[in-house]
């Protein structure tokens, strides 16, 4: 792995690069290699390819000129630890901040988002028996890690919607997030993004999860009380994520898709970077529908996502006791939906 650490601003548009160690100004207009680690007191400035193998701690500017884009040859994390670390290193308030994702409460707001770590780290919504696990020490463990993370958001983010986050990315104010598949075409809208060109894709960090690199479809239970709706609801669903159905939406250029397979077509391949598409590849084997898959989990949700709030802005402090509230809350709203 490769920490890239600026103290001032940075604009890379090359493929890779590496240099040589200097206490003053370098400037390159050619290709330069290192396997050590690097550091310059001053300005960097490149025109041409460079490989950095190891740490690079530049005091200056950096300004990196071609016609390539940065690519996973400058991976920033590996892991949770890692991500930590850069969020920290990255975080210039309030010019940048090193991470970012929402926080308001919802079952599809920050327990979209908390799901991945908590899951990650080991968590499951059931013991064996089929009871509320919701409190377990991996569900702390996610969330003292998730919290920390805030330390290094922009203001508002606790709270923030995915709307804040996306766009406080776009304005160039936030060095890192993760988002659906789908906001990789917003990233990259010239006429509303100001870091087209400059943003590298990557898999989750370890031991990170996907919660679905794809929107898609549900069937609901209240309007399917007959099994003749249930099959026609199915039938539907089917053709809506098909094959024909999502070949035509690629082709009107709608980003989105709802089959691993398409994660891998030549239609959906050439509307993003290549690190993009080889990044929803990656991601893909990991990639599940970690919610609790129960009728009750949107009741259940909202309340461990009011929960999380309230956590994340400070309103409470106690993580394994807010935790056991809303087990408490589970169980009790489970037993009365029978």
């Amino acid at each position: 792995s490769v920490v890239l650490t600026c103290d001032a601003g940075i604009t890379v548009d090359t493929n890779k690069f590496t240099v040589a160690d200097t206490s003053g100004n370098a400037q390159t207009a050619g290709t330069l290699d290192a396997a050590g680690a690097v550091s310059f007191d001053s300005t960097l400035d490149i025109v041409g390819s460079a490989v950095f193998d190891n740490n690079v701690t530049v005091a200056g500017e950096i300004t990196c000129t071609s016609d390539e884009r940065l690519k996973k040859d400058i991976r920033i994390i590996d892991n949770t630890d890692e991500m930590l670390e850069v969020a920290k290193a990255l975080t210039d308030a309030p010019n940048m901040y090193g991470w970012a994702q929402r926080g308001q409460r919802g079952s599809g707001m920050n327990v979209w988002r908390w799901n991945p770590y908590h899951r990650g780290f080991g968590g499951e919504w059931t013991n064996a028996d089929g009871s509320p696990n919701i409190n377990s020490a991996e569900a702390v463990k996610a969330t003292e890690y998730y919290m920390e993370l805030f330390n290094y958001a922009p203001p508002g983010a606790r709270t923030g919607t995915w709307s804040d986050q996306i766009e406080a990315f776009r304005a160039g104010k936030v060095a890192m997030m993760t988002a659906n598949d789908v906001f990789g075409a917003w990233v990259e809208d010239a006429e509303k993004s100001s870091v087209v060109g400059k943003v590298g894709y990557a898999d989750l960090p370890t031991p990170i999860l996907s919660g679905g690199f794809a929107h898609g479809l549900a069937i609901s239970k209240p309007g399917t009380s007959s099994e003749c709706e249930k099959v026609m609801a199915g039938e539907f669903i089917g053709w809506a994520t098909g094959k024909d159905m999502e070949s035509m939406r690629l082709d009107e250029g709608i980003y989105d898709i709802a089959r691993q397979s398409s994660a891998s077509n030549p239609k959906f391949t050439s509307l993003m970077p290549d690190d993009f598409n080889e990044a929803v590849k990656a991601t893909s084997p990991k990639t599940s529908l970690l919610i609790w898959k129960i009728p009750e989990w949107p009741a259940i949700g909202d309340e461990l996502g009011l929960v999380l709030e309230e956590l994340f802005s400070g309103t409470r402090s106690d993580i394994q006791g807010s935790l056991d509230e809303v087990q408490e809350y589970a169980i009790k709203y489970l037993e009365k939906s029978k």
